[in-house]
């Protein structure tokens, strides 16, 4: 790093809520290698568009801290192993009823309180000390709470992720650092993140709104051989011409456009209903949607609500 690219750090931890990253990047290998893709993950939104205030909050709490606080961190088996089935056990174990498949399609409000909770099933009727986390996607909450709560605001537009999981007839042996943490980046392509995890390859590509007009199939064989490309180096042996088997999964709403405007939609946990509080990583948790910024919401929303946060 030369000194002159410390300035775009410094940009970015002090820019305007009206600023975008492209706004505050200084042209060269600092920007290319590190910056623009690290935004591009975090915000899951390009650098031109993408506000630099958000990606300023991430900083702050990772690459100006110094390395141990940039350890990444991602799950060894899958996400809902890693945090979903141990919350449920938690729920399990403190006699909490979980109901999976049953939507609530509506709310009913009286004197400024959640009175009752609509389901395709049934209407759930709430006591006087009975307290709601709202914790739905933004477009839900705004379609429960738009004719509850006057002015309520969330954000409008989002951002897909794009996931190619390749397959392999065998587990390929990985070498120097890809062996140490499993994972690589890559830019000057398509793909910009991959995963190995026993024989499979995983890909992870951001904002991948850009990439909706292509064929899916092509895009495959785009990014595979991108892999190719890239994990050769650093397997004891070349990657095969066409993987095994392949699954493409794209998440089309993965996440609010971290932008500016969309960031100004976003509302924060209090809402005037006092039984009520909104948790989600849409909220204003003062970070893009990431899980740590959703995790956050849950323990306002929490607060908010004047409940006892178990440690």
């Amino acid at each position: 790093m030369r000194l002159p690219d410390l300035r775009s750090l410094y940009r970015l931890m002090n820019a305007g809520e009206n600023e975008t990253v492209a706004d505050c990047l200084l042209p060269g290998a600092f920007a290319r290698r590190l910056l623009e893709p690290f935004a591009i993950s975090a915000l899951n939104t390009l650098t031109d568009t993408g506000s630099a205030a958000l990606l300023g909050a991430v900083i702050r709490e990772s690459l100006s801290l110094g390395g141990t606080a940039c350890m990444p961190w991602f799950a060894k088996v899958g996400l809902s192993e890693t945090l979903v089935d141990p919350a449920l056990k938690h729920l399990q174990d403190m006699n909490v009823e979980v109901r999976t498949q049953s939507r609530i399609t509506g709310v009913e409000e009286a004197r400024g309180r959640i009175t009752t909770l609509h389901t395709p099933e049934e209407d759930i009727t709430l006591g006087p000390d009975d307290s709601i986390i709202m914790a739905v996607p933004a477009p839900v909450a705004q379609s429960l709470l738009a004719n509850k709560i006057a002015g309520i605001t969330a954000p409008t537009e989002f951002e897909s992720i794009l996931n190619l999981h390749f397959k392999l007839d065998e587990r390929p042996i990985p070498q120097g650092s890809f062996a140490q943490c499993g994972f690589m980046g890559v830019i000057g392509g398509v793909t910009e993140w991959v995963f190995l995890r026993e024989n499979i390859l995983s890909v992870t590509v951001s904002a991948a709104n850009r990439y909706a007009d292509q064929n899916q199939d092509d895009l495959a064989r785009t990014i595979w051989q991108e892999v190719c490309q890239a994990c050769d180096a650093v397997l004891e042996q070349p990657l095969p011409a066409t993987p095994a088997a392949q699954r493409v999964v794209w998440e089309k709403r993965a996440t609010f456009a971290a932008t500016p405007e969309q960031n100004r939609l976003r509302c924060g946990p209090a809402t005037p209903l006092v039984n009520l509080a909104l948790a989600g990583d849409w909220t204003n948790t003062g970070l893009p949607a990431t899980l740590e910024g959703a995790m956050r919401s849950g323990v306002q929303a929490v607060h908010t609500l004047g409940l006892k946060h178990p440690r």
